[in-house]
């Protein structure tokens, strides 16, 4: 059983728990943001551990994923409203999100599948306020804004929005099974490529708010 589940982790597994122990040692719980990161790191590890159980004994439980979904963007939504000069704006998209996922999940793609349209909406939700408050801080000329530690957080899940939203927005079969340069696929391709400029930026970040904080 072990051997099993040692095999069924790659390299994107060990960037989550690496990240997530990085995290628990870096960030404080009394900061709504560092809050917003932990728990989405944890609600990553639960989806995961599910998934590798779920292959294990040959099931499917795709509604972990679209819950998974759910947390996840509502969390980056409420770190983005911290950051931003439009809170209330960002208020109101989180609101209209986890409005349309619950019609998602009860009314229209249901709980037997992974949701892929709250995927979707939620990313696009996210990339379209990054967008704004990046245009807005551009034209302010507050260039330091684009090398700050918060800059660097909003930016971490934006690659993952964008490949993954690209693999989901099709609802291909034939994309994802796509292989290309011998055995490549461009599924899986894609999916290590966004994870690990996901965590990458995590602990970038982590490991600056860390310094900040403890001065080591």
């Amino acid at each position: 059983m072990i051997n099993s589940v040692l095999d069924s982790l790659g390299i994107v597994h060990y960037l989550l728990l690496t990240t997530f122990i990085f995290a628990i040692y870096g960030l404080s719980w009394k900061i709504q943001t560092h809050r917003c990161i932990l728990i989405i790191l944890a609600v990553f590890i639960i989806n995961e551990s599910i998934s590798i159980i779920s292959d294990l004994y040959d099931t499917s439980f795709k509604t972990s994923i679209t819950i998974t979904t759910l947390i996840h963007h509502s969390l980056w939504l409420l770190i983005l409203r911290e950051a931003v000069s439009f809170p209330k704006v960002v208020t109101g998209f989180l609101i209209a999100f986890i409005t349309f996922c619950l019609c998602d999940f009860f009314l229209i793609e249901g709980w037997l599948i992974f949701n892929c349209y709250s995927f979707i909406v939620g990313a696009f939700m996210y990339l379209f306020l990054f967008l704004i408050e990046s245009f807005y801080q551009l034209r302010k000329e507050n260039f330091p804004f684009f090398f700050s530690n918060q800059f660097i957080l909003l930016m971490a899940p934006v690659l993952f929005f964008i490949g993954l939203t690209f693999m989901f927005g099709f609802k291909s079969r034939a994309i994802m099974t796509t292989v290309f340069f011998e055995k490549f696929e461009l599924y899986r391709t894609i999916i290590i490529v966004v994870n690990v400029v996901y965590y990458s930026l995590l602990n970038i970040y982590i490991y600056r708010e860390k310094k900040e904080l403890y001065e080591f």
